[in-house]
C-alpha cells in the first residue's frame, strides 16, 4: 500500500498492489479523514496492517494514520489517528463517495507545563511536568464470521503524578506526596470495544458507544 498526493485533485491517493501488480486505488479528499482533521493533522502514514474479507466480495481494509504535533512552553501535544478505508473490487480513482469505514484515536502524549517557580518545584518535588497518555491495541478477527471482520479496540489512559487531572490547575493543587509519584489509570477512557460492520450505513460500530477523550488527543 502506498500514499501519494493526488496532482489533479490535491487529495489523497491510496493505491495498493498485489505480487508486484498495481491492484485497486482510490483518492480520498483531505476533509474525509474528519476526526484526524478537526485536530489539525497534517503527517500521514500507512497503517501496517492489510486485511481482506472472508468471503468472495474482494473487499479489502487499509488503513492511513494521522498525526498532529503542537507545541507550546513547557510541553506539548502529540496524537496518532486512524481511518480504515475499505477499497471493494469496482474501486477507482474517486472523490464522490466516502470510503473510510471507521475513524478512531490510536495513541496520545499530552505533557503541561506545571512549575512557575522556585516554590512551585519545591512543592512538586522537581516533577514539573503533568503528563498524560492514551494507547489503544486494535485486533482484527473474523471468529468464523463471513465478510469483513470484527475489529477489537482496547484502550489505557494515564495521568502523571496521580494527583493530575485535565480538569484542574495543577499549581492549586497541595504538594505531592510519595504516593502520588505514580502512574494513574484513567477509568473513564480505558475500555473495551468490539467494532462491527453495518452493512446499512457502510461503516463500523462499536457494541456500546465511546466515551469523550478528546481531552486527551486536542492540542
Amino acid at each position: 500500500m502506498q500514499l501519494a498526493q493526488d496532482a489533479d485533485t490535491g487529495g489523497v491517493l491510496v493505491s495498493v498492489t498485489r505480487d508486484g501488480k498495481p491492484g485497486r486505488e482510490r483518492t480520498l479528499a483531505y476533509d474525509i479523514l474528519t476526526d484526524a482533521d478537526s485536530f489539525g493533522a497534517t503527517d500521514r502514514e500507512v497503517w501496517p496492517f492489510l486485511t481482506t474479507a472472508s468471503d468472495r466480495s474482494a473487499d479489502v481494509l487499509v488503513g492511513v494514520i494521522s498525526a498532529v504535533n503542537v507545541g507550546y512552553s513547557g510541553g506539548g501535544t502529540e496524537a496518532h489517528f486512524l481511518d480504515v478505508i475499505r477499497l471493494d473490487a469496482g474501486d477507482g480513482p474517486s472523490l464522490s463517495t466516502n470510503p473510510v469505514v471507521l475513524s478512531v484515536p490510536i495513541g496520545a502524549v499530552k505533557m503541561i507545563r506545571a512549575c512557575f517557580s522556585e516554590a512551585d518545584i519545591q512543592k512538586r518535588r522537581d516533577v514539573c511536568r503533568d503528563e498524560y497518555r492514551f494507547a489503544a491495541d486494535i485486533r482484527l478477527s473474523h471468529h468464523g464470521m463471513v465478510g469483513l471482520p470484527e475489529i477489537e479496540y482496547a484502550s489505557r489512559a494515564t495521568a502523571f503524578p496521580a494527583t493530575a487531572s485535565l480538569d484542574q490547575d495543577s499549581t492549586q493543587l497541595p504538594g505531592l506526596r510519595d504516593e502520588d509519584l505514580v502512574e494513574r489509570v484513567d477509568e473513564r477512557c480505558s475500555f473495551d470495544r468490539i467494532f462491527r460492520f453495518d452493512v446499512a450505513n457502510g461503516r463500523y460500530e462499536p457494541d456500546v458507544r465511546l466515551p469523550d477523550c478528546d481531552d486527551y488527543l486536542m492540542p
